[in-house]
């Protein structure tokens, strides 16, 4: 069942990356009883999100009852985009009370994305024959890292360790990468894959190796001239420093004149901004 929210701090800002005022306006709360999962939906008014434009919960929001017991958001929703086509996003809470009928307070910061190709959030690099290996970000200001790997070459290399481990120092070295994080990152994606029913073999992979610091990549595509639409990722394996994304060639082989986007966060594409929402009736 839905409910209504009776008193709500509406904030707006303004700022380089939205040229109109936002504001939460609305909020409503989804309960299941059952599974004890809350879920609070908030109306972002004064932008439209889509499939760039986009709202995620930076971190956690804590909730604080009258009694002053703290419950935080779930981790698993937190610090991602997701398709918020409806103009809401949903705060999760898992293993609340059935007792608890009311949050007294809401805390929490909104991130909001509005990438594009001027604000060098946007990139489109041409496939050539030194893209693979190499770091195919060259902004300093975002601290992103995205290197393309052959998954030919590291399927070939996955049981020689010795070649394996002077391949990867050879990335590491052309890139300035941190070696531990990037061996570390392979050898957890490499054993996903093996445990996988699917994806037991990346001969036919083109992997995209990420380090981020404070921003993050949001999306990668493949325009392949092979075929009308972009191709997507096939695996992926998040860290909260590090990232690998696969995509797997199926149908017609890639040619060499492919391009690869990716759009990511830098200082210019993202506004954090701080929200509070009062008397949250869950029940």
């Amino acid at each position: 069942m839905k409910h209504l929210l009776f008193v709500l701090i509406a904030l707006s800002i303004q700022s380089e990356v939205w040229s109109q005022k936002v504001a939460l306006n609305e909020v409503r709360v989804e309960s299941d009883s059952i599974i004890k999962m809350i879920n609070v939906k908030i109306a972002i008014d004064g932008i439209k999100l889509d499939s760039l434009n986009r709202v995620k919960l930076l971190g956690n929001a804590s909730a604080l009852t009258e009694d002053s017991k703290k419950y935080i958001s779930d981790w698993f929703y937190s610090d991602d985009y997701l398709d918020n086509y409806d103009n809401h996003y949903t705060i999760v809470f898992d293993s609340i009370p059935n007792e608890v009928n009311r949050f007294e307070k809401i805390n929490g910061t909104l991130r909001l994305f509005n990438p594009s190709k001027e604000k060098n959030s946007i990139i489109r690099v041409s496939n050539d024959s030194s893209t693979f290996n190499s770091n195919i970000i060259t902004q300093k200001s975002t601290n992103i890292k995205v290197v393309p790997i052959d998954g030919f070459l590291l399927h070939s290399l996955k049981w020689k360790k010795r070649k394996f481990r002077e391949y990867v120092q050879g990335i590491v070295s052309q890139n300035q990468l941190n070696e531990v994080l990037l061996l570390k990152t392979l050898h957890e994606y490499l054993e996903q894959n093996r445990k996988s029913k699917f994806l037991k073999n990346i001969s036919d992979y083109i992997l995209f190796y990420i380090e981020n610091d404070n921003f993050k990549v949001v999306s990668i595509f493949i325009d392949d001239p092979n075929k009308a639409k972009k191709r997507f990722i096939s695996s992926r394996l998040n860290g909260p420093k590090s990232a690998i994304w696969g995509f797997r060639n199926y149908g017609p082989k890639l040619n060499n004149n492919f391009v690869i986007e990716v759009i990511h966060e830098n200082s210019k594409s993202v506004t954090d901004f701080k929200f509070e929402l009062l008397e949250v009736d869950l029940k």
